[in-house]
């Protein structure tokens, strides 16, 4: 919703200038302005002052006049990249609105309007501040350097060692350079505005480099965060692994006092009792190994994982948890507690997905093809917007207040089971996650044939 805010925001103050830059010309005609006062001024009284004070007066007109095209040009160029997530329209867009728009002023107006090389080398700076990897910077950044190159050039247009080359030629300031050539003004005048010019475009690259290197900052710090969370994931995977291990002593010892009590009593209710203690004694163990032996595999049923996927997941729990199979439940050749980790992270997001939804709803479709079983949860829940859907599989990232490792472990398990994941989601409206694994048989198949 904010992007989308933002995006109409942009739009809005786009439109608002380019329809300033078409009004204005015709609210501020040059032939009522005092400028024009100081440029016969200067032919009467043969002085340069009038000059002098002249010359700043016509950049700031033509800044008035002009700038607000290009930056409501700027701004909805900007606007529809940010819409349709494509960069290089942010410069395209505004090149087209900028030459239209002189086409049609010099057209419907009497003044001349013509698109002259200043014009277009303003365009084209559009273009280029666009094409450079700024996506980065905040759009104010963005239009405080186009000023300084626009008003960089308008300070070029004053050059008459440029006139030549098409920079300064529309009427008033032709008029001005003339009377600058006629005093012998004209080497003062080029100094003068060449010395703003480099000035201001010497400021330009300054604000180009600064942001280039806070950009860099930034990607050093996430890489760091990175690397911070890598630490701090293998070190808390280190430490579960001690911990997992030390559960064996208590368990072996269980078992025994089990097989004891079983040779003592002859109580058939207890033996029961015993029976059922062993056998979470041996899934206990079994899941144990697993933890600690990353890489074991054997050969799993799918009604077996899902079986302890609701046993694990649903027991005591009032939430509803829709489960949908193939006739045929084929096996897996896998790291069962690994995989039953994976589904129930993903099932635990879809539940947070629809907690707020009066009828949201959560399913688990298991579908298989010729070689391949689809595990696919999905919620009716909140969504995704489109902009994270590449950063959810990333360490540390997390749209709630987590460490933001668990689609990352998710992913992580998958692809050391030779499966892949894919999501579809829509804000407000579904989630879609798939794990996709390769069936046992030829699982097993490939494992042999590797060893």
């Amino acid at each position: 919703m904010k992007k989308k805010h933002d995006v109409l925001l942009i739009f809005l103050l786009g439109t608002i200038f380019i329809i300033i830059s078409i009004v204005l010309p015709f609210l501020l005609g040059l032939d009522h302005l005092a400028l024009l006062d100081a440029v016969w001024m200067s032919r009467l009284t043969q002085l340069t002052n009038p000059l002098m004070l002249a010359m700043p007066m016509v950049v700031f007109i033509d800044t008035v006049l002009f700038l607000p095209l290009y930056i409501g040009a700027f701004f909805i160029g900007e606007g529809i990249s940010r819409m349709l997530s494509a960069r290089w329209l942010s410069a395209v867009i505004p090149a087209l609105i900028i030459l239209t728009i002189n086409v049609v002023m010099e057209f419907y107006t009497a003044a001349s309007y013509p698109l002259t090389v200043s014009k277009i080398l303003l365009t084209v700076g559009v273009v280029i501040l666009q094409l450079m990897d700024q996506a980065f910077l905040p759009l104010r950044s963005k239009v405080f350097q186009f000023v300084l190159y626009f008003l960089a050039l308008n300070w070029l247009n004053m050059v008459t060692w440029l006139t030549p080359y098409g920079l300064g030629t529309e009427s008033l300031e032709a008029r001005l350079k003339n009377l600058a050539e006629v005093f012998s003004f004209d080497y003062g005048l080029n100094i003068f505005s060449i010395m703003i010019s480099l000035f201001l475009l010497f400021y330009l690259a300054i604000s180009i480099y600064l942001g280039r290197i806070k950009k860099q900052s930034e990607l050093e710090k996430n890489q760091a965060e990175h690397v911070r969370l890598k630490m701090a994931e293998a070190r808390s995977g280190q430490e579960v692994l001690f911990l997992v291990h030390d559960l064996k002593t208590p368990l072996t010892s269980i078992q025994g006092l089990v097989s004891l009590i079983e040779l003592k009593v002859d109580d058939k209710e207890i033996r029961s009792y015993t029976e059922i203690i062993e056998q979470s004694i041996s899934s206990m163990n079994e899941m144990i190994s697993d933890i600690l032996f990353e890489k074991m595999r054997r050969m799993v049923p799918v009604r077996e994982i899902l079986n302890t996927v609701e046993s694990e997941r649903l027991s005591g729990s009032h939430q509803k948890l829709h489960i949908r199979t193939s006739a045929q439940m084929p096996l897996l050749y896998i790291n069962k507690t690994r995989i039953v980790r994976a589904l129930i992270n993903l099932i635990n997001n879809a539940f947070e997905a629809v907690a707020n939804k009066q009828e949201g709803a959560v399913h688990l479709l298991v579908a298989e093809t010729k070689d391949e079983v689809h595990f696919s949860v999905i919620d009716n829940g909140i969504g995704i917007p489109q902009e994270h859907l590449d950063k959810i599989w990333s360490i540390g990232f997390s749209t709630k207040d987590s460490a933001g490792a668990g689609l990352a472990f998710v992913r992580q398990v998958i692809e050391a089971h030779h499966g892949r994941m894919e999501v579809r989601s829509k804000k407000g409206d579904f989630t879609a996650m798939k794990i996709i694994l390769p069936k046992g048989e030829k699982r097993l198949d490939e494992d042999l044939d590797c060893g």
